[in-house]
């Protein structure tokens, strides 16, 4: 997230702040939002079905271990009938296709496609951050640049289409689904981590976790649902200043399905995104490192390792084969570290980048939201491998 007066000030803000459907027919949580700042982490992670993956309402699931997904009609997670694949999956409507976890993604020689029609906010344009594919329509968070406490709307925007407000006046940033079909969202107008109704957009959200150790939070920044609903986010101090809740403690939580908050790390300064891997043992944090830490069977997380070797991250995205896709802030850069450390070949170019997430009808469509010009953007571009949406 971001600003300050005008040129200097946006420079200024941005450092401070910053911070995610499958195929058409099939809902698709996934990979979170982030806030941005220059030399921060942020973004997309999310929960698959579990292992065998999950059957939709009202179907059967494949094998134990899969949560039930947030589909309609009976069918599987996967098209046609049963999901099939191993491992704990991240979204209980998004199952990998066959064979895609063995596909490698290339980022040699892909240019992003700018998306036109970004509505402005006040003077500003705003940035946008948490894109989230969910039922065949790109949800986004779009911040104001004016004061770290003003708020945004969520969007909608439906490719080929336009864009439009989804939910009004909310200052949300990350974006994410939990396993009942309900849109999670934290916020930094309201700090703490809230549950919206798609289908009910004007009823109030429900309190997930506003409060921790009798102290509010500070500028609640991404977050990321397992398959059983445990939620995960991140809580730095961009854009609370003065009025941060526990400035002191730059912390990693997650919230147990019907539980309170816990506290897991704080050895992660200013933690940005977060995202889950494809089989949901490990918990990748952003910030001005990027870290991956084991998770364990109850939801908890082990210490934090350096992994990827890059710095000053923003958002996050995970595709199928376990690749990590990492929003540069501070470098204007998109880059993808596999699932060993690795960073691969090539990397996308965009100014002011703050988050990223999967999408389209064939889940190939890689979004990336940021700033420039004094207004939010959004990007897109095809890739190789298929992803998680949020």
């Amino acid at each position: 997230m971001r600003p300050l007066s005008l040129v200097s000030s946006l420079v200024l803000f941005a450092a401070a702040a910053c911070s995610n459907d499958n195929p058409a027919t099939t809902p698709t949580p996934g990979s979170g939002g982030a806030d941005t700042q220059s030399g921060s982490g942020g973004a997309s992670g999310g929960a698959l079905v579990g292992t065998g993956g999950a059957a939709a309402s009202g179907g059967q699931s494949s094998s134990a271990g899969g949560a039930p997904p947030i589909g309609t009609g009976g069918e599987s997670a996967a098209t046609g009938g049963t999901a099939s694949g191993g491992g704990g999956n991240q979204d209980q409507g998004f199952t990998c296709p066959a064979g895609s976890d063995a596909l490698t993604p290339d980022l040699q020689g892909k240019t992003l496609t700018p998306i036109t029609g970004v509505p402005e906010i006040l003077n500003n344009g705003g940035f946008l951050e948490g894109p989230l594919w969910y039922e065949g329509k790109l949800y986004l968070s779009q911040l104001d640049f004016t004061s770290p406490r003003n708020g945004g709307d969520i969007l909608v925007y439906t490719p080929g289409g336009s864009f439009a407000p989804f939910i009004e006046d909310q200052g949300t940033n990350g974006l994410a689904v939990d396993d009942t079909g309900r849109l999670i969202a934290t916020s930094v107008l309201n700090p703490g981590v809230f549950a919206y109704q798609f289908e009910s957009p004007a009823a109030a959200p429900t309190d997930i976790a506003v409060m921790y150790d009798s102290k509010s939070f500070n500028s609640p920044n991404d977050v990321t649902v397992r398959s059983d609903g445990t939620v995960y986010f991140t809580d730095p101090t961009h854009n609370c200043s003065s009025a941060c809740g526990n400035p002191d403690v730059h912390g990693v939580y997650r919230v147990p399905p019907g539980g309170a908050p816990e506290l897991l790390t704080t050895t992660q300064d200013q933690p940005n995104g977060i995202a889950l891997s494809p089989d949901e043992k490990t918990l990748y944090v952003g910030g001005t490192t990027l870290t991956a830490h084991p998770v364990m069977p109850d939801g908890s997380v082990g210490a934090g390792t350096a992994f990827g070797n890059v710095t000053g991250t923003d958002g996050l995205a995970v595709d199928c084969a376990g690749n990590v896709y990492v929003a540069l802030h501070s470098m204007g850069q998109v880059v993808i570290v596999d699932k060993t450390g690795t960073q691969l070949p090539g990397s996308l170019s965009v100014t002011e980048v703050t988050n990223l997430a999967f999408g389209g009808p064939d889940s190939k469509t890689l979004y990336v939201t940021g700033f420039g010009d004094n207004r939010g953007r959004l990007y897109s571009v095809e890739l190789q491998v298929p992803g998680f949406p949020y």
